[in-house]
């Protein structure tokens, strides 16, 4: 064969390779070659192969490709996929999501511990046996009755989320929001603070001693739209000394448990529509 190197390149491809190149090489072809080359092309060729070289490439692409493979990179990649990958990946993200996941975890309730250590069960049950001191469990655990709603309250809405050796503030922070829930609290006309994540010594009308005994419920003021009953659990609070709800709508008997309140001295429920207890 002749190693004289022509000036112009052939129209016609020979079915074989030449042994000198070309000094001024081809444009880009049109239609790629029928095997694949041992390294890769700098340019991409206009018309994609019908069928991929079986073997693969030795060298990656300098060219990105604008179809979606279905098998990820082993290495981080400069430019996010349009579309996820059907398979994990082999290296976790460099730039992790930082927005909320749009489904709660599955972990169950109960591996949250509260109160130092103590599930939400076992604080529960705890809570559950204090405030049946109070009230019974049969209305504590009717979702009927207003000490179901209070007892609701307490264990999983409050915000302060009191833990059962805080006995005090579990004992007023159900009995004044049983008080809320007897005598309609929605529809009062003033409940500053009631049913809120402060102490109850910081609820409307209420006034504690220095310990942090409720002392005081003082509803003085031209009616507060209180309609309902009193509950008789208003006698647990021992240290109570003051009780004043004049000029409402409770109607009902006067608990005869306020006779035990030894520290009371003052007790005012006039122009209500009560009954002697």
């Amino acid at each position: 064969s002749s190693l004289i190197r022509t000036e112009v390149p052939s129209d016609n491809l020979p079915s074989f390779p030449t042994e000198v190149p070309s000094e001024n090489p081809s444009s880009m072809t049109k239609y790629p070659s029928s095997g694949p080359s041992v390294f890769p092309s700098n340019f991409p060729s206009e018309v994609p192969t019908e069928d991929p070289s079986s073997p693969l490439t030795l060298l990656p692409s300098f060219i990105l490709t604008s179809a979606f493979s279905d098998i990820p990179f082993s290495s981080s990649t400069i430019h996010p996929s349009l579309k996820p990958s059907s398979f994990t990946s082999l290296l976790p993200s460099s730039n992790p999501i930082q927005s909320s996941s749009l489904k709660p975890s599955n972990l169950p309730p109960d591996t949250a511990p509260l109160c130092s250590g103590m599930t939400p069960s076992k604080r529960y049950d705890e809570l559950l046996m204090i405030l049946q001191q109070i009230s019974s469990a049969e209305l504590l655990l009717d979702n009927s009755t207003n000490q179901n709603a209070a007892f609701d309250w307490l264990v999983n809405v409050d915000g302060m989320h009191v833990c059962p050796d805080q006995i005090t503030d579990v004992e007023q922070r159900y009995i004044l929001s049983l008080l809320y829930y007897s005598t309609s609290g929605q529809g009062w006309t003033l409940t500053s603070n009631y049913l809120s994540a402060s102490g109850v010594c910081e609820w409307f009308g209420s006034r504690c001693d220095a310990s942090g005994q409720l002392n005081r419920l003082n509803f003085q003021i031209t009616g507060n739209n209180m309609v309902g009953m009193l509950p008789n659990e208003l006698s647990s609070l021992d240290f109570l000394s003051f009780l004043s709800f004049p000029t409402n709508d409770i109607e009902g008997s006067i608990p005869v448990s306020l006779g035990n309140l030894s520290r009371l001295v003052s007790l005012d429920l006039d122009m209500n529509n009560l009954m002697g207890g």
